[in-house]
């Protein structure tokens, strides 16, 4: 995957689709993979993922994941810097519901979530991590990662 020198020339993808630096009215993912099918269904290299906002309060995911949303999806990331998102959960990544991403040099720096797992967060879910750096990232519990299982018992 380290074909591109994406780091020199930069492709960002942002969450911040309003007002520029008002965090407000930014999206609630910056990236959704919801559904897809493979693996890898969705192939997604050299991107700066940043300005995510999931702080919603009605359901369907717009609580988790500010940099990228993924549910029972299969898509392989690599080279991607995941920085500066926000999230009650997840606020790098979330993954559920066999939300199984591969990431392969993939750095989440500085990501915030309120509750579970500033950088990534994972409920039933199998991510596969290569070279993954998890740095500056807070949350209330968790703060690179939480991993849930919840097996179907109360």
């Amino acid at each position: 995957m380290a074909q591109r020198e994406w780091e020199v020339y930069e492709t960002i993808l942002s969450g911040d689709i309003g007002v520029s630096g008002d965090a407000s009215d930014n999206s609630y993912h910056v990236v959704t993979t919801n559904g897809v099918i493979g693996p890898p269904a969705t192939v997604l290299n050299g991107f700066i993922i940043t300005g995510g906002r999931a702080d919603g309060t009605g359901g369907g995911g717009t609580d988790r994941g500010g940099g990228i949303y993924n549910e029972s999806g299969y898509p392989q990331l690599g080279e991607i810097l995941i920085v500066d998102n926000y999230a009650l959960n997840g606020g790098g990544m979330g993954n559920v519901s066999n939300g199984d991403a591969s990431l392969i040099g993939v750095t989440f720096k500085r990501n915030i979530a309120v509750n579970f797992g500033g950088g990534m967060d994972n409920i039933d879910s199998e991510p596969s991590l290569v070279e993954v750096d998890f740095s500056g990232n807070q949350a209330g519990y968790g703060g690179g990662m939480r991993n849930f299982y919840h097996n179907g018992s109360t």
